[in-house]
């Protein structure tokens, strides 16, 4: 369904994608706009008085950067962890 509404809509922009790689991209797609709508119910629950539709929508923004970005630092530190009890088991062997 969605390979073919996308090869149907793309208007000419563009070859034809593979049926995996849009539901590879459809998949990261709906992660992370999951995670947006998170952080946005997060915001609207602190009801701060006063706060304006972009107020809210820029901290909502923010928090989502920012635990995007410390989650992806947090994957980063493991994957260098992983790499260095690599390396220091290839020295003892």
């Amino acid at each position: 369904m969605m390979y073919e509404d996308y090869n149907k809509n793309k208007h000419g922009c563009g070859a034809k994608r593979p049926t995996r790689s849009l539901e590879t991209k459809g998949g990261i797609i709906k992660y992370d706009v999951v995670k947006f709508c998170e952080c946005y119910g997060f915001v609207v629950a602190l009801n701060e008085f006063g706060s304006s539709k972009k107020d809210i929508l820029q901290k909502a923004l923010e928090l989502y950067k920012k635990q995007t970005f410390e989650a992806c630092g947090i994957h980063l530190h493991q994957l260098l962890a992983q790499g260095k009890r690599s390396a220091q088991v290839g020295k003892h062997v």
